[in-house]
This record gives C-alpha cells, sequence and structure tokens, in this order.
C-alpha cells in the first residue's frame, strides 16, 4: 500500500485527494483535488444543501499547512453540492509562510486576577491594616 502521507507530501493531488476524502468521508463530503500551475484548486462536495459547513475551509487549511505539499503556494477551496455545480462558498489560502511573519519572542504578560473576589479582598485587608496601625 502506497505511503499516501508522504506521496502528499511531495505534492500529490491524488495522495492528498485520498487522504481528505478518508478524513471528510464519514461527513458525506466528497474532494477532489486538481491543480493548475502553483494553485491547488480543492472542491467539496455534499449530496445535499446547504452544502460543505465553512469550518470544513479551516480544517482542509491547517491539513495542508501540516502537510505542506510542495510545489503550491496558494489553495483554492470552493463548497458545492452534487445536485447543483453552483459554487455555495469558495476561500483562497496562502500555502508558504512569509519569511517576515510577526515571531513571538516574549513571554506573555503574567496572568491578572479576574476575580472581583480576589480584588475586593485585597482592598478590604489595606482598610483593616491601616485601622489596626493607625
Amino acid at each position: 500500500m502506497p505511503d499516501f502521507l508522504e506521496l502528499a507530501k511531495n505534492g500529490s493531488t491524488n495522495a492528498i485527494e485520498v487522504l481528505m476524502n478518508k478524513s471528510f468521508g464519514s461527513q458525506g463530503v466528497v474532494v477532489h483535488i486538481a491543480s493548475v500551475g502553483s494553485t491547488m484548486k480543492v472542491t467539496l462536495k455534499t449530496p445535499s444543501e446547504p452544502g460543505p459547513d465553512k469550518n470544513l475551509a479551516g480544517r482542509v487549511n491547517a491539513g495542508l499547512r501540516k502537510i505542506r505539499p510542495k510545489g503550491f503556494d496558494k489553495a483554492f477551496i470552493a463548497a458545492k453540492t452534487m445536485k447543483l455545480d453552483k459554487t455555495i462558498w469558495s476561500v483562497q489560502l496562502g500555502l508558504k509562510p512569509t519569511e517576515d511573519s510577526p515571531q513571538s519572542v516574549s513571554p506573555p504578560p503574567p496572568a491578572q486576577p479576574s476575580n472581583n473576589w480576589a480584588a475586593g479582598k485585597s482592598k478590604a485587608s489595606s482598610k483593616r491594616r491601616n485601622r489596626i496601625l493607625g
């Protein structure tokens, strides 16, 4: 059996299509993949209305970014129903990370107490201390 993941990483649209159909098949979504130059065209089809959920675009994006298929700079994702060959929604995504994308170099600021009770308690404690000391 071929290693579809390795083939997908090498840019095989057939392997990517097999992996996506395996992933989305249980939801009734059929995936077709084609390439036009360095753009991957991903078509998601469902048998009924209202068509594929738009959240699938995020899953496709996450999968493609994880695989990072060679030879592709962009992905164009279109959703259709099998009955109508009309695009319901579409998204274009970049697949290559940019060199000037911001990188986080500092740790996040310390967490602040979000609990009003804790903030109120510290004020009450300082008032009590002032009365005792003063």
